[in-house]
């Protein structure tokens, strides 16, 4: 067999055990939306899990566990690239990876992984060829990341022949919705009366409380309304605040921002008025909106 071109390329952004199967099972097929027939873990992807959560901890970073949406999400992928010879993080209904995961039934995704090639047919070379790049080494070693799926599909007379996807995700629960908030007023306090002679003091008007937005923790859709800033300059130094991303109809395209991202993915530069934006963060976060 003639060996074909090997590559790598990662993308960040962002419930439950899994019985592990020994043996290897038949190549799943990826069906319609996220549909999959078979989710069970073969030897190979087992081992990964072993060799990333001893990477993780040689690195200060907690253990990962297998999560049944993640894996739906990962098998599904690696299944459809396989079956269009392709390699690239939308697949064949146009989703991006913060599409396709929710629509898998992930609540919070995190991040994702693929490689593809004749030589990537065991876990160590998967596992070495993404220690191997920034990006890639940058998403296995996220502290915040709990969970995962893994998937490694061959596809014979396909160009790449071994296709690894892996998901990760931030933990369990529900996408809760959010809305723009303005706190009550702050009371209005009676004066004081005046000792005698001199006349009680006019009584001073509660000053303006701030516009603020609200951000549960978890996965969020937030309008903003706070004129035109950047990022940093409205989420920097909040280390809840794990990505923010956003469809850009112009460029036709996701923009996305993280303190933690890779600069190089770091394309969301600017807030803009009257947009929604998806926000993930680790805890409860209010920004003041100019």
């Amino acid at each position: 067999m003639n060996h074909k071109l090997t590559r790598v390329f990662g993308a960040v952004l962002v419930l439950g055990a899994l019985a592990w199967t020994a043996a290897a099972p038949p190549a799943a097929n990826a069906l319609s939306n996220c549909n999959v027939d078979d989710l069970s873990v073969d030897g190979e992807e087992q081992a990964f899990l072993g060799l990333i959560n001893a990477y993780r901890a040689n690195n200060g970073a907690p253990a990962l566990a297998i999560d049944p949406a993640l894996t739906r999400a990962s098998t599904w992928m690696a299944n459809d690239l396989a079956g269009r010879s392709a390699f690239n993080h939308s697949d064949s209904a146009g989703r991006t990876p913060w599409t396709r995961m929710p629509d898998c039934g992930v609540a919070i995704p995190g991040g994702e992984n693929l490689a593809a090639g004749t030589n990537y047919s065991s876990a160590q070379t998967a596992l070495n060829a993404f220690i191997n790049s920034p990006s890639h080494r940058d998403v296995m070693l996220e502290k915040d990341f709990r969970l995962i799926g893994i998937s490694r599909v061959h596809r014979e007379g396909s160009y790449y022949g071994w296709y690894w996807v892996t998901d990760f995700g931030y933990g369990t629960g529900t996408i809760p919705t959010v809305a723009t908030t303005t706190p009550p007023p702050a009371p209005t306090v009676a004066p004081r009366p005046a000792a005698p002679p001199q006349p009680a003091p006019r009584p001073q008007p509660a000053s303006a409380a701030p516009r603020l937005l609200g951000v549960p923790a978890g996965l969020s859709l937030v309008m903003w309304e706070g004129g035109y800033l950047s990022p940093d300059e409205v989420f920097g130094g909040r280390e809840s605040v794990k990505m923010v991303y956003v469809f850009d109809l112009g460029t036709q395209q996701w923009l996305r921002w993280g303190e933690g991202l890779n600069p190089q993915l770091r394309n969301l530069t600017q807030m803009r008025n009257g947009v929604q934006y998806w926000i993930v963060t680790t805890d409860e976060v209010w920004v003041p909106m100019p």
